[in-house]
């Protein structure tokens, strides 16, 4: 829904390679700094240990966590919403 509202969709996950969806196409990223930093938000769908979520947590405007990925950080309830 986000993509067809004209929503750049980009994705992390080890495990998934291509991410695609009634002709909608998410671009495969690394979760590096720049990255987090160029996002206006941050969507934890998975919890994966190879995921930096310390430099999410640094680095992110806005997190939503689904999966209770950040529980082990004290964080802005401001910037993340656990869901």
């Amino acid at each position: 829904m986000l993509g067809q509202q004209g929503a750049q969709v980009r994705y992390a996950d080890p495990f998934v390679l291509v991410l695609a969806h009634e002709g909608l196409c998410a671009e495969r990223v690394e979760v590096e700094p720049e990255v987090v930093r160029q996002s206006d938000a941050v969507v934890i769908l998975t919890d994966h240990a190879e995921f930096d979520y310390p430099l999410v947590v640094q680095l992110a405007d806005l997190v939503v966590d689904t999966r209770n990925a950040l529980r082990a950080f004290s964080v802005s309830k401001e910037r993340v919403i656990r869901l």
